[in-house]
């Protein structure tokens, strides 16, 4: 018998998303018998639901390969991190929540962060979602 526990985390980690649902896979297929998936909440339900459409399906997996586009973001959103570099994104995700919130709020506003670092968003992110032309520099 295999237990797989927190299985929620298959659904929705924050981070190493490929790794947690590769390890739910391997704990799956590599069993000789019975396999107990065991979590709580809305990931775990997501999950369930999964579950649910592939049983429908009669157990068959359609996979739509990716772009190379979507393949590049893929490596870069999933890829595994240390729990440092975790907390690291965490964090900034959350001061990035945060700015925009106040900003949306009229709490501070786009010349409180002055110019040059708003242009240098701009940038940074017309650059990663690859609308920035190869003439600009």
């Amino acid at each position: 018998m295999v237990y797989v526990v927190n299985a929620q985390d298959c659904w929705s980690s924050p981070i190493n998303l490929a790794t947690i649902r590769n390890r739910l896979f391997t704990a799956i297929t590599r069993s000789k018998a019975w396999v107990r998936v065991c979590g709580v909440g809305d990931g775990m339900a997501a999950l369930s639901e999964e579950y649910r459409l592939l049983a429908q399906s009669d157990y068959h997996l359609r996979f739509e390969y990716p772009t190379d586009q979507e393949l590049a973001k893929m490596r870069i959103v999933h890829r595994d991190l240390t729990a440092a570099e975790g907390r690291l994104v965490s964090g900034h995700k959350t001061n990035v929540s945060k700015l925009i919130a106040d900003l949306e709020a009229g709490n501070l506003y786009a010349e409180d962060i002055g110019e040059d670092v708003a242009e240098k968003l701009r940038i940074l992110l017309m650059v990663r979602e690859g609308k920035r032309g190869s003439d600009d520099s």
